[in-house]
């Protein structure tokens, strides 16, 4: 899977409002979901397939560009 590219900016603010990212739609959520986390439900697809913004970036599912 080809990492999704972000800014900077949209990495702090995703991180500050503890935004997820779906590893199967690719679609960022808006429910509250802890940095590190993995398995949480996606709003979008309706699977448990949710990391924290951090864990998407060490993980490299996403870059800051």
């Amino acid at each position: 899977m080809k990492a999704i590219s972000i800014t900077e900016q949209e990495y702090i603010e995703y991180s500050d409002s503890y935004t997820g990212f779906c590893t199967d739609c690719q679609s960022f959520t808006t429910s509250c979901v802890e940095p590190d986390a993995e398995g949480y439900t996606c709003e979008e697809c309706e699977r448990t397939t949710v990391c924290g913004t951090e864990q998407a970036l060490i993980t490299g599912l996403v870059d800051i560009s």
